[in-house]
């Protein structure tokens, strides 16, 4: 996994070129950078908020409405976000007595304002030992442009004929402006299923 050190100042870094790119060329003086630091603060949580929420319901018109937003608003929305929690909750279970399907759901943000969500499915049938048939899906889905996802890697072991089968999904999504990167997350759902029908799973929340 990435070092969340390094993600800091990665974060760090971007978020000041940003800041340079929107403002133009040239030195804040003094009382500039007072006057910036002041407006940032003065922006409040519930402003924040409803900015998010113009964000998630714009979809694909989102990037209009990112860039006519101020610099310090945009500071504030990226920081913001970066201050959600992470969660994962089991989606959707069903089985019979020789098969089932299992679906967990990885995301960022409050309940009612994620960013991007994270699945993997396994379906799977059994004789009480073994494994008989195994398939495994993963798929993202992005609430809030311009976070974008930028691809996931797949490792598995075990499957049909061993006792159990394993899928490991580790995905990336990117908060992107044009062509910078501001912002990383790295979600990931580890997930094995057994010959007799039980499972374990574990996530990027745990």
């Amino acid at each position: 996994m990435k070092n969340p050190i390094k993600k800091v100042l990665f974060l760090s870094v971007m978020l000041a070129l940003a800041l340079f790119i929107s403002v133009g060329v040239g030195v804040l003086s003094p009382q500039e950078t007072a006057v910036a630091q002041t407006e940032t603060a003065a922006i409040s949580e519930n402003t924040i908020l409803n900015l998010i929420d113009e964000l998630v319901e714009a979809r694909d018109d989102a990037a209009d409405i990112w860039n006519k937003l101020t610099p310090e608003e945009q500071k504030a929305i990226i920081e913001e976000i970066s201050s959600w929690e992470v969660h994962s909750r089991v989606i959707k279970e069903t089985g019979t007595k020789s098969g089932g399907m299992l679906t967990v759901e990885v995301y960022k943000g409050p309940a009612n304002k994620k960013v991007f969500s994270y699945y993997q499915r396994i379906i799977w049938y059994w004789n009480g030992v073994t494994i008989t048939s195994v398939q495994a899906n993963q798929w993202p889905d992005v609430y809030l442009p311009p976070w974008t996802f930028a691809g996931d890697e797949v490792n598995q072991w075990g499957g049909s004929g061993y006792t159990y089968f394993r899928s490991r999904a580790d995905a990336v999504f990117q908060f992107k402006i044009g062509e910078y990167v501001i912002m990383e997350e790295y979600p990931w759902i580890d997930m094995t299923v057994y010959g007799d029908g039980s499972y374990t799973y574990s996530t990027w929340a745990d």
